[in-house]
């Protein structure tokens, strides 16, 4: 599966000014998401952590808004304090990431990776395929780097590693109504439990899709890919796969690694077969045409919501 989030945070202590700011934004209906996008037809609630060490999070931002970074800076000037706002889908090595601060004399930080196919359509099929990069490791790094604990990080999934859950205190599930008139009512507000694994250290996190112990402990990875494969391309995503296999041995220090393996199924849409020729000449994996399902990677967006 590998990490996907789309999420902020912002370096905020009052909950229930958060809360508040989420609501006017959700009941003014501007940059609302599609929900007949997301699997289901309903998007679930916003869910709006505690305080930790001067950080809390929004998770679920993609569900209810078709804008992430539209919805950070709308509240970096509301609440006049600093979000950060991610959407990372680690399946397509697609990382787009905002800094955004209160005080309009500091500077606002973009980055996008890569620059390209970002549209829900496959814009860039014909170019040749990007030198991708490790887009887990680099949203760790500034999430890190930012002060935000990393308890407040994962929660919302299960990272590689024997942990167990502990109490972030009570979160906020806020969701969007509609009034009998057909017009947006105030939002409903529920608390819960929140729950998270403890989790530290400089490494991202790693997200399995599926763990294979028939032969010793294997990860099993499908990633979605665009444009044009070239032996270039394939080098960096070999690279990759070294450092992602490497993070899950360090996480996991109890098991057998030498034994330890992945196995990944890339998908290229139209250029499949360059690129399988390409893997195979690399002595990869490529599994049967029959088995692998070849869709353009940003059909997974639309159930993207979903995820926190």
């Amino acid at each position: 599966m590998a990490w996907m989030t789309s999420r902020l945070f912002l370096y905020q202590t009052q909950q229930d000014e958060v809360v508040s700011a989420l609501g006017t934004l959700l009941q003014q209906g501007e940059h609302r998401a599609d929900e007949s996008l997301l699997f289901g037809g309903q998007a679930p609630p916003l869910l709006i952590s505690p305080a930790i060490d001067d950080w809390l999070s929004v998770s679920g931002i993609r569900s209810s808004f078709d804008d992430v970074r539209w919805v950070g800076k709308s509240l970096a000037k509301a609440l006049d304090c600093r979000v950060l706002a991610i959407e990372l889908l680690g399946t397509a090595f697609r990382l787009r990431f905002a800094d955004y601060r209160g005080d309009s004399s500091l500077d606002n930080d973009e980055l996008t990776i890569p620059q390209t196919g970002w549209g829900l359509e496959d814009d860039s099929a014909t170019d040749r395929m990007p030198h991708y990069q490790d887009v887990e490791q680099i949203a760790y790094d500034r999430l890190h780097q930012a002060g935000i604990p990393g308890d407040l990080i994962v929660q919302g999934f299960a990272p590689l590693g024997n942990r167990e859950d502990v109490s972030l205190g009570q979160g906020i599930e806020l969701r969007a109504n509609s009034g009998s008139d057909g017009t947006d009512a105030p939002p409903s507000q529920v608390g819960v439990d929140l729950r998270s694994q403890p989790f530290a250290g400089d490494d991202a996190p790693v997200v399995i899709q599926k763990m294979n112990g028939d032969f010793g402990p294997m990860m099993v990875e499908d990633r979605y890919l665009v444009g044009q494969p070239t032996a270039a391309a394939l080098d960096v995503l070999l690279t990759l796969e070294e450092a992602l296999l490497e993070r899950a041995r360090k996480a996991l220090p109890d098991e057998n690694t030498n034994r330890f393996s992945l196995t990944v199924t890339y998908h290229a849409g139209i250029y499949q077969a360059e690129l399988d020729e390409l893997l195979r000449r690399n002595s990869r994996h490529v599994p049967p045409r029959h088995q692998s399902i070849r869709v353009p990677w940003w059909k997974f967006w639309h159930y993207f919501g979903r995820s926190r």
